[in-house]
C-alpha cells in the first residue's frame, strides 16, 4: 500500500460530554476492500479512499477544524465497537456544531444533488 501525501490532521479522543465544538461529517462509505495509507501525527493510518477525498476537500491550510468521522474513530473491523457506536450517531450528529453531508468528489451525480441541499437550505433559512 503506498503512503499517501500527509494531510496535516491528528487524532483526538474526548467523552461526547467534554468534546469541543465540532463539525460531524455523513459520507457514502465506498468500497471498503480497497484503503489509503495516510499519515497522522508521527504515525500512519489506513482509510478509505473517500475519506482521504473528504479529507482533502475539506481541510484548509489557515483553517483548523475538529471533525468527527465514523471511519476514523471507529473501529470498522469490530463488530461489538461498531453496533455500541452506531448508537450514539444521532447523539454525536445532534450535539455537532454542524454536519457536513459528504457525496463524493463533482460528478454528474453530486452536482444535483448539491443543487438540491442549497435550494433546502435556502429555504429553510427563510423560515
Amino acid at each position: 500500500m503506498e503512503l499517501q501525501d500527509n494531510l496535516p490532521i491528528r487524532l483526538l479522543s474526548v467523552p461526547l460530554e467534554d468534546a469541543p465544538a465540532y463539525e460531524a461529517l455523513s459520507y457514502a462509505w465506498g468500497d471498503a476492500t480497497h484503503t489509503a495509507r495516510i499519515r497522522c501525527g508521527q504515525g500512519t493510518l489506513d482509510i478509505r479512499p473517500n475519506v482521504e477525498d473528504t479529507l482533502r476537500a475539506l481541510i484548509f491550510a489557515s483553517e483548523t477544524r475538529i471533525l468527527w468521522i465514523d471511519g476514523l474513530f471507529i473501529n470498522q473491523s469490530n463488530d461489538e465497537e461498531k453496533s455500541k457506536q452506531v448508537q450514539m450517531m444521532g447523539l454525536i450528529y445532534w450535539h455537532a456544531e454542524r454536519v457536513i453531508i459528504w457525496l463524493g468528489m463533482d460528478d454528474d451525480c453530486t452536482t444535483p444533488a448539491g443543487n438540491v441541499f442549497q435550494l433546502i437550505e435556502s429555504t429553510y433559512n427563510q423560515e
